[in-house]
C-alpha cells in the first residue's frame, strides 16, 4: 500500500504536467499535419472538424479551447480529489476512492494522448505517400 501511495504522489506532482504538455504538442502536430494533408488533396475524416480544418487559425482556436478545457479539468480534479480531500479525515476506503477517481482522469488523458499519436501518425503516413 505504501508503494502505491508513493506512486500516486509522484503522478500527482509531475506526470500530469508532462502529459498535458505532450498532449499540447500533439495538438499542434495534428494541426500542422492535417493542414499539410489537406493541401495535398486529402480530406478530413473527423465529421465534427470538417467545417473548421480548412482555416488553420480556426482549427488552432478549436484545439486551444479543447486544450484549455482539458487543462482546467485535470487541474481541478487534482485540486478537488487529491489536494483538498487529503487534508480531511477520511477512511482508507474513501481515500482509495478519491485516488481511483483521479487515476481515471489521468487514464483518460493517456487515452487522448494515444489517440492523437495515432492521428498524427496517420496524417504523417498520408503526407509521406
Amino acid at each position: 500500500m505504501a508503494i502505491l501511495s508513493e506512486a500516486i504522489i509522484i503522478v500527482k506532482k509531475y506526470h500530469r504536467h508532462i502529459l498535458l504538455g505532450f498532449l499540447g504538442l500533439l495538438f499542434v502536430l495534428d494541426i500542422v499535419t492535417t493542414t499539410v494533408a489537406l493541401q495535398r488533396g486529402n480530406s478530413e475524416q473527423n465529421l465534427f472538424m470538417i467545417p473548421f480544418v480548412q482555416n488553420p487559425v480556426l482549427h488552432l482556436a478549436i484545439k486551444l479551447v479543447a486544450y484549455i478545457f482539458l487543462f482546467i479539468t485535470v487541474e481541478r480534479a487534482y485540486h478537488v480529489l487529491i489536494r483538498i480531500e487529503s487534508r480531511k479525515k477520511r477512511s482508507s476506503w474513501e481515500r482509495m476512492f478519491l485516488h481511483t477517481m483521479y487515476a481515471l482522469v489521468i487514464l483518460a488523458l493517456v487515452y487522448l494522448i494515444s489517440f492523437y499519436v495515432y492521428v498524427v501518425a496517420q496524417n504523417a503516413m498520408i503526407i509521406s505517400s
